[in-house]
């Protein structure tokens, strides 16, 4: 499993850390967890969010993953917008 990720801006104005080879997944703190468009979890374990592109980025770095500076930051936009 790749441990490039982005991060990324989910509905509720949060940041959160998604898997750059398979944006479906976010980081729960512990693993990729499965998310759904809005980023937010598919399943019964949470994702870790976070106020700040920089909380998230402190994340990434206490656990080993690297953030893309290319994609470092996706806003999140609505639907069809």
């Amino acid at each position: 499993m790749s441990t490039r990720c982005r991060i990324t801006e989910n509905a509720f104005h949060r940041f959160i850390l998604v898997n750059l080879e398979q944006e479906s997944l976010a980081w729960s703190g512990s693993r990729w967890v499965p998310v759904d468009q809005n980023g937010f979890p598919a399943g019964d374990v949470q994702v870790s969010n976070f106020e700040t592109p920089e909380e998230a980025e402190a994340e990434a770095k206490r656990n080993g993953l690297i953030v893309d500076d290319e994609v470092r930051i996706r806003p999140y936009r609505e639907k069809g917008a």
